[in-house]
């Protein structure tokens, strides 16, 4: 196929088209996988707050029910 016929058929331009398409989809998916991460990281944070306030609540509990037992109850 000379060069012509690819200038005539549109394959240079459509070339051109596809290429540029890619790049976009290749920009989106950079941008996707950032904001995946910033959640990733946030998720992490809350789970280990959770973990911290559930600890915490427990420990208030056994330290209310040690303190009926010792004081009140007797």
């Amino acid at each position: 196929m000379d060069r012509t016929s690819e200038t005539v058929n549109g394959w240079n331009e459509y070339k051109r088209l596809v290429l540029q398409q890619l790049e976009d989809l290749n920009k989106k998916y950079e941008r996707i996988d950032e904001k995946i991460g910033t959640i990733s990281n946030k998720v992490t944070i809350l789970e280990t707050k959770s973990t911290l306030l559930g600890a915490a609540g427990g420990l208030i509990i056994v330290i209310l029910i040690e303190f009926i037992k010792q004081f009140i109850i007797r």
